[in-house]
């Protein structure tokens, strides 16, 4: 999904028209009809459309990086049963215990249950 608009952002970047360049002598445009001020003031407005496409497309682009990272690894029930420690959503935690559906990670009096679902990885 991540994919898809990070393809519609670059297109729609793409797409955007281009500021025009200075002219090469600026009293070539007649300042008293205004021309020059509009145009500089589309050109302005182009800039910041661009910049804010732009800025899309970066943060896409990590985002599309983050859920790559944080992409499951597969591993088998056993291998999970057999786990000491197991990677979720909130890092690296050690296994107290495997439950039915959940692993109770931490130590002590501190602990939680993660769902097998939200396991990305597991180690013994």
């Amino acid at each position: 999904m991540v994919e898809r608009q990070l393809a519609a952002a670059q297109r729609r970047l793409n797409a955007l028209p281009k500021p025009a360049a200075a002219p090469q002598d600026p009293a070539a445009v007649n300042i008293a009809s205004g021309a020059r001020w509009g145009r500089l003031g589309r050109d302005a407005d182009r800039a910041e459309k661009i910049v804010k496409a732009q800025a899309e497309v970066a943060r896409l682009e990590n985002h599309l990086e983050y859920l790559k990272k944080r992409k499951p690894i597969a591993f088998s029930e056993a291998e999970l049963r057999a786990a000491r420690v197991i990677r979720s959503e909130v890092g690296w935690e050690v296994v107290s215990r495997v439950n039915g559906a959940t692993v109770t990670v931490g130590h002590g009096t501190t602990t939680a249950r993660v769902p097998f679902e939200k396991v990305l990885e597991v180690r013994a």
